[in-house]
């Protein structure tokens, strides 16, 4: 009887250590920052009929930036060069990059969808990743 007590002691001692160990990790993991869903769009700027450039890259900007406040509080772009090779044919292009954090899949694929229209795209490239962020202030200066 004493050893199934100490047993059932040392279980539970260990059962409680290892929700601790636990609530530790993830606490360190974060930082104290918020976990959050982050969406990249890759958005080339070729038309897709064409295979050339058929907007001015600063209108398709705009297009981009009006469709991505319908879904969004806010992003981060940035124009790179992207390339594929499809069926043999190499294509290079300037392309949009689109970075949301805080918003959900519905949003990104509707800002996609739409922006697929706008500027004649075949498909928009979605990158998915859970990030951890905060805005930072310092306070008052």
């Amino acid at each position: 009887m004493k050893t199934k007590l100490t047993v059932i002691i040392l279980a539970l001692i260990f059962s409680v250590f290892a929700m601790i160990i636990s609530v530790i990790s993830l606490v360190s993991t974060n930082n104290g920052y918020d976990s959050n869903d982050c969406y990249t769009l890759y958005i080339g700027t070729s038309d897709k009929d064409t295979a050339k450039p058929e907007i001015q890259i600063e209108e398709a900007q705009k297009i981009v930036a009006d469709i991505a406040y319908k879904y969004s509080d806010g992003f981060t772009s940035f124009i790179a060069t992207g390339g594929w090779i499809d069926e043999g044919v190499r294509y290079d292009e300037t392309t949009l990059v689109y970075v949301f954090i805080g918003i959900d899949k519905a949003s990104a694929e509707a800002i996609a969808d739409e922006v697929c229209v706008a500027l004649n795209q075949s498909s928009v490239l979605i990158e998915y990743s859970k990030t951890y962020s905060t805005y930072y202030n310092k306070g008052d200066f």
